[in-house]
């Protein structure tokens, strides 16, 4: 059982230090990853988060460009159904995040129901799933849908 502090300190560093999202894995086998990330300098903190969540995956940031006076950037990152189960923990705890978390436990509830293999038309409304997210996680912009 996860402590409620710890719960509401994981939504803040969510909201603050996060991100919500499907996206398309095209290594494995062209699926939709719902996928929950926290990303910080503070590699002791994330890892105490972690241990006390007692899932996740946490690695370096790797980046396209260094810069010396960079801090190096870490990610505590849950997949598939992890992302899911920390989504529904933190549901009411988040604020900025809120509308991702609400649209990412939507997409967990409709996923559900369809069958596999998934069509055409499953892939579409994946699709569309994952450019809603797109929009919510754009700089500057907010999404209303």
């Amino acid at each position: 059982m996860i402590k409620l502090e710890t719960k509401i300190y994981t939504a803040g560093f969510l909201d603050g230090e996060g991100s919500v999202t499907i996206y398309l894995n095209t290594s494995r086998r062209m699926e939709y990853v719902p996928d929950v990330s926290i990303y910080n300098t503070n590699k002791d903190e994330l890892e105490k988060l972690r241990n006390e969540w007692g899932f996740g995956n946490l690695k370096p940031v790797r980046r396209k460009k260094e810069n010396p006076k960079w801090k190096h950037s870490y990610c505590w990152r849950m997949s598939y159904l992890l992302a899911y189960k920390i989504a529904e923990e933190l549901e009411p705890f988040v604020r900025l995040k809120k509308p991702q978390i609400n649209l990412l436990l939507e997409y967990r509830d409709w996923i559900q129901k369809q069958k596999k293999p998934f069509n055409q038309e499953i892939r579409q409304k994946q699709e569309e799933y994952r450019y809603k997210f797109q929009l919510l996680n754009e700089r500057g912009r907010h999404y209303n849908g």
